[in-house]
Parts: C-alpha cells; structure tokens; sequence
C-alpha cells in the first residue's frame, strides 16, 4: 500500500511538473511570435505567474522586468502601472518590501494627477505591501491616498474593504466597523 501511494505521489508530481513546464513553453512561444507589445505583455505577466506557480522566483521576477519593458514599449500608463506592481509584487516574494516600495513611490512621482486609476491601483498595492509586512498603519497612509483617487472616479468601494481590514488588524474597531457600514452603504446604492 505504501509503494502505490508512493507511486500515485511520483506520478501526479511528474504529471503537474511537466503540464507547467508546458505551459511556460507556450508562453515563450507566444511571446516570441507575437505581433504586438500588448500581446507580449500579458503573455510574460503570465510567464510571471507560472514560474510562481513553481517557485521559480528569480525567474518570475526577471519575467517581470521583461513584462515592465514590453508595457513601456506600449506606452500606456495602466500597462506600465501594471507592470510597475508586478515587479513589486515579484520584489516581495524575493522578501525585498522596502526595494519594491521605493521602486513604486519613484513611480508615484513622475505620474499626473490627471492618471487616477494608475494613482489609485499603486497606491492600494503599496498599502498591500506594508499589510503583507504586518504594518498596519502604513498600510492605512496609502489606502487613504489610494481612497482619494479611487473617490474622484466614483469607486471608492474598491478601496473600503481594505481600510476596514487594517483597521480591524489594528483592534480599532470602532473605525473598521465605520468603514464596513460604509462599503455595506456603498454596495446598496450600486446594488452589488
């Protein structure tokens, strides 16, 4: 019974190990056979996301700066912001927070006011970033500046669930419960 359950165990893993190498395969494919930046930007934000699959974290994070390269290429701003988060986000399983917070906030600076959701999605992930660390209260400086923008384009409940959480982590629930009446207010009137 133990040799066939070691055997079913050898099995599946080879089974799953070679259907991701697969699929990073056909990534590579698509990517080098792509007829366009936006096309090639998605596919490596995939790539990305199947070498976390396999812990693959410098080869994610290297995939990430090729996906950054390719949305700078397209020149929209909600690309690169994305490809700006992704890099953080491969920074933080690397356990380098700080490189990735600083690399976001240099971002932040050379953006318009005018680029809300861009403003307004990087501001939220490095909110995410100080929660993922356990800093709860950083977390509530960028969810706030994320709320401010995420407002001026009517879509604050986006934001809300985030500042009820760090707050409720910060045994405020005074102000965790406040917010989460306001998303319950929020999720009515849009009937959510």
């Amino acid at each position: 019974m133990r040799l066939l359950k070691l055997l079913i165990f050898i099995l599946l893993t080879t089974t799953i190990s070679f259907a991701q190498s697969e699929e990073i395969d056909s990534l590579s494919y698509v990517i080098e056979h792509a007829t366009s930046d936006s096309v090639i930007t998605v596919a490596l934000q995939q790539k990305c996301y199947a070498y976390r699959k396999i812990d693959s974290l410098e080869l994610g994070y290297e995939t990430a700066l090729e996906m950054l390269e390719s949305a700078r290429k397209e020149g929209d701003e909600k690309r690169i912001g994305w490809g700006m988060r992704e890099v953080a986000f491969n920074l933080h399983l690397l356990k380098k927070d700080e490189e990735g917070i600083k690399l976001l906030n240099d971002y932040i600076e050379t953006l318009d006011d005018k680029d809300t959701s861009v403003l307004a999605e990087t501001y939220r992930f490095i909110g995410s970033l100080y929660v993922w660390e356990e800093n709860y209260s950083e977390a509530l400086k960028y969810y706030f500046k994320a709320h401010h923008y995420y407002e001026l384009m009517g879509k604050e409940i986006r934001i809300i669930g985030n500042i009820s959480s760090a707050y409720s982590r910060l045994n405020d629930e005074k102000n965790a419960a406040k917010y989460n009446l306001m998303y319950i207010e929020l999720a009515k009137k849009r009937k959510i």
